[in-house]
């Protein structure tokens, strides 16, 4: 399934599910506040009833025996025509919802004689239209008129009448159980009615959206696809430079990165093989020239030819051991073996191994090793590290010159400097001097033996030991080598 359906639904159920929730919850929030509407009204009903039986109370020398069922149906009346609590009847038969028939003590599904309420003909044996059953109870409970109900029912009212800090008693009515009445069932039925059309249009809104939001969400997709099969293709070109800054933003600017170093891995690799072709091929025509000429009887096969044959094949052999460093060095193969390596100790016996061909150069060794710290390293490696460095100084410093290196440590990491005298190389040379291959004198003459490999080797030892290298012009006047690592500890 493509991912856009998916997504698309993935966005409809969801917003179906949050649509049926609402409904079902608005729904049921409204069923529960529309009874809670007319059992507010009941209770204000009763207050007012409370207000008037008080009143009578008071003008009957504080007793409720003048009280009768016709008194009680009076007061009740004026209030449920004012209220209209419920609608009237025009058949001239007072609307009482099933729910209160059911449950009237005396009638319908309630048994016992009739309550003083029926006891007058004119009563119509019923409440008072337009009400829930209500009745008056004195200050021990006792039923004194009114319409009597089962009092047990859940959600019945009551309105306690007190005169003077005096408890006299208590109006009670069954109040509003279910809204089962015609007025209320069309209401409702309204807001249903009203609730389906809103969640039809809902509907229809998330439909249109999931359709935009999918597409939204797929047209960057799209894009990184495209781009992706470019490179796979070997189009490096690719760029999409986009300014977005969320997570397709984050995507399109990492396969930029991708595309530049896949291109600038593709033109070294191009440069590379080019260059070592031609170091190859120096050394192999120089061979084949001498070779011809010593079968054409050109030159005599003596001890001067055959230093010469071996001077070239010696530059194949150097050609070829630092490639194979290099690619063992690229791919990991040189083994590490970390543990702490006195740094003084690891440059001193480079500077020894290195002491007499510095020297043939007409070159002065300084090396300020007081400053020692201990480094987590491999002591062989970084013997080769230091090697390398000082050869290849003293293979690109005129004699007479001074190659000077020094330890300092500051930070939690410790520096080492190798500077030597002149010539000097430029800013942008110094940033190209690490790359495999690269010399500051183009031309064919060469100042050493090797391929111009030394510093490439040098970086992936360096990385390797999770260090910096850095290159820069010195203030003697030639190449300023820097060093960092991070200290292993203060002391040996």
């Amino acid at each position: 399934m493509a991912i856009s359906r998916k997504l698309f639904l993935s966005f409809m159920g969801l917003t179906l599910i949050i649509l049926l929730a609402t409904l079902s919850l608005a729904r049921w929030s409204f069923n529960q506040g529309f009874i809670n509407y007319f059992q507010a009204i009941e209770e204000r009903r009763l207050e007012y009833i409370s207000e008037d039986l008080i009143d009578f109370y008071q003008r009957n020398d504080n007793s409720w025996d003048a009280l009768t069922s016709e008194r009680m149906y009076e007061i009740v009346s004026e209030y449920s025509a004012t209220q209209n609590v419920f609608p009237a009847n025009t058949a001239n038969d007072p609307i009482i919802p099933d729910f209160f028939r059911d449950n009237l003590s005396g009638r319908g599904g309630g048994s016992g004689p009739p309550r003083p309420f029926m006891d007058q003909a004119q009563m119509r044996q019923q409440p008072p239209p337009d009400t829930p059953p209500s009745a008056v109870y004195d200050v021990d409970g006792s039923f004194i008129a009114g319409f009597d109900f089962d009092q047990s029912l859940k959600g019945s009212l009551e309105v306690a009448m007190i005169v003077e800090g005096e408890f006299i008693g208590t109006v009670k009515s069954m109040g509003v159980q279910h809204t089962d009445f015609d007025l209320a069932e069309e209401f409702s039925e309204q807001q249903l009615l009203t609730s389906l059309l809103i969640g039809v249009f809902s509907l229809s809104l998330a439909i249109g959206m999931s359709l935009w939001l999918a597409k939204l969400f797929l047209n960057p997709m799209k894009v990184i696809e495209k781009a992706i099969t470019g490179l796979s293709d070997g189009d490096y070109s690719t760029r999409l430079n986009d300014a977005r800054t969320d997570e397709f933003g984050r995507m399109m600017r990492d396969i930029d990165h991708l595309s530049v170093t896949l291109e600038q891995n593709r033109s070294t690799k191009n440069r590379w093989l080019a260059d070592i072709s031609h170091e190859l091929r120096t050394p192999l025509t120089i061979l084949g020239g001498e070779i011809e000429m010593l079968q054409e009887g050109l030159k005599p096969f003596d001890e001067t030819q055959l230093e010469s044959l071996h001077q070239e094949t010696q530059r194949m052999r150097h050609l070829v051991d630092d490639l194979y460093q290099l690619s063992l060095s690229d791919i990991g193969g040189l083994r590490y073996n970390f543990e702490p390596v006195s740094l003084a100790r690891a440059l001193g016996s480079a500077a020894s191994a290195c002491q007499s061909k510095i020297r043939e150069k007409g070159l002065s060794l300084v090396v300020n090793s007081s400053d020692d710290a201990i480094i987590r390293a491999d002591e062989k490696r970084l013997e080769q590290l230091f090697i390398n460095l000082l050869i290849n100084a003293a293979a690109y410093t005129d004699g007479p010159g001074r190659i000077v290196v020094d330890i300092e440590s500051a930070e939690g990491e410790v520096v080492v400097n190798f500077n030597d005298t002149k010539p000097s190389v430029t800013e942008d040379e110094c940033q190209l001097l690490l790359e495999p291959l690269y010399r500051t004198d183009m031309s064919r003459t060469r100042r050493g033996e090797g391929a111009g490999l030394g510093l490439t080797i040098c970086k992936n030892i360096v990385d390797a030991h999770a260090g910096s290298i850095k290159l820069m012009p010195s203030k003697l006047g030639g190449l300023h080598v820097e060093i960092k690592f991070k200290i292993e500890d203060k002391s040996l």
